[in-house]
Order: structure tokens, then C-alpha cells, then sequence
């Protein structure tokens, strides 16, 4: 239908900063890189490693952007629940091998 969205969530991988996030609506929210399976290649989304030094000094980061559009306060601390239902999309997305429709 004419004027609504696409899509309902959109993930991103970043390897320069190793990171991964989700966002959906007006949150976002990053993890750190999640390990590639060497036999494979294929995310391991049960197995997040260590990034400290390659990447953000904050393991995993929550924003509300259209209160926050610079990412400069991050609600992951306040916002467990909706930092869970984030990530259990972007787990779905990558069981599904997309997030787009």
C-alpha cells in the first residue's frame, strides 16, 4: 500500500567497526561482530566474541533515534525489553537468511 513501509526492520553489518545491528522503527540497536563459522562462513548468532579495541567502547548499544538521531545516549540499560525483542529479530532475520520481505 502507498506510503507504507517496506520494510519492517533493516540489519546492518559494519566491518570496519565489527559490528552488526538491527534497526526497526525509530530503535537500533548494535551487538558486537558476531563470529563466522570458518567451514562455512555463515554467522553463528549464539556465539558473540570479543571486539574490545576493534570496535565501539560500549558492548551493546540501544537507540531511540527519532529522540536520538546521533546515537549519543544509549538506552540499552533502561531498555532490556525492547533490546531483547531487537535481538530476537535479528536473530530471525538471520535464521531466515534475510530481512528483507
Amino acid at each position: 500500500m502507498p506510503g507504507e513501509p517496506i520494510r519492517n526492520s533493516m540489519v546492518h553489518v559494519n566491518y570496519g567497526s565489527y559490528t552488526v545491528a538491527i534497526r526497526h522503527g525509530d530503535w537500533k540497536l548494535i551487538l558486537p561482530q558476531w563470529v563466522y563459522r570458518v567451514s562455512d562462513g555463515t554467522l553463528d548468532p549464539d556465539h558473540i566474541v570479543e571486539t574490545t579495541g576493534k570496535g565501539p567502547t560500549e558492548k551493546f548499544q540501544l537507540y531511540h533515534l527519532s529522540t536520538d538521531p546521533g546515537e549519543k545516549t544509549n538506552l540499552f540499560a533502561q531498555e532490556q525489553g525492547k533490546a531483547k525483542e531487537l535481538f530476537d529479530a535479528l536473530k530471525a532475520d538471520i535464521a531466515r537468511g534475510r530481512s528483507r520481505p
